[in-house]
């Protein structure tokens, strides 16, 4: 079972007999214009391999989804039958706006439009399961300077952009109620800054990810 966090008795989910995770890797990659998420093929190798073979997952990858594509997708998931899985992983890697995803035609999707797909009154079958969230994306313009000092080298870098559209933070706590219970999410980056990919070794949030679930 995935552990992310310490937890008591009472907290921890309870794994169904026979019952294992499934994981839809969702990866938009091949922008227009020269906006190519290069790197991106390494990062959803990581993820399949991880939720696949390390820890066996049931693992559905989506390519190069336009806006109406990704909600759509979300909407024919969400309708799925979860009872014989225990844990729900869904991972989406794109370029993006604050609490938006890109589709590949510039079209934005809002992550709290998808999460709410998969609350206990829309998606009956994942209630009482953890619901984990996984977001690389870019969430502004602004730029960490502490990314020049790290001492590994991961090739040339670059970041996961659109036209910048300036938010102070976001807005996703707002409302919180009890249909949003048994949810992680989890962005590469805070509001208003950049998330950085290497072209050689993909995106540090992702391998940052794979760390933390293997150890």
């Amino acid at each position: 079972m995935l552990n992310l966090i310490d937890a008591t008795e009472l907290d921890r989910y309870e794994k169904e007999d026979g019952g294992r995770g499934i994981c839809f890797v969702m990866n938009n990659f091949n922008f227009p214009d020269g906006r190519e998420r290069r790197g991106a093929e390494y990062d959803e190798k990581t993820m399949v391999d991880l939720f696949r073979n390390d820890i066996h997952f049931e693992v559905k990858v989506l390519q190069n989804l336009n806006g109406s594509e990704i909600l759509k997708s979300a909407k024919y998931i969400a309708k799925r039958d979860f009872s014989q899985y225990a844990q729900f992983v869904f991972i989406i890697m794109s370029h993006g706006d604050k609490d938006a995803i890109e589709g590949v035609d510039g079209a934005f999707v809002k992550v709290t439009q998808l999460m709410s797909l998969f609350s206990v009154r829309e998606c009956k079958t994942l209630r009482n399961k953890p619901k984990l969230f996984f977001i690389q994306a870019r969430r502004g313009k602004l730029s960490d300077p502490r990314k020049d000092r790290l001492p590994t080298p991961l090739g040339s870098t670059e970041d996961d952009s659109i036209t910048w559209m300036l938010y102070p933070d976001s807005s996703l706590a707002d409302g919180v109620t009890p249909l949003e219970a048994d949810f992680l999410l989890s962005f590469a980056t805070v509001p208003g800054y950049k998330s950085w990919r290497s072209q050689v070794r993909g995106s540090w949030y992702i391998q940052v990810i794979r760390i933390r679930i293997l150890t």
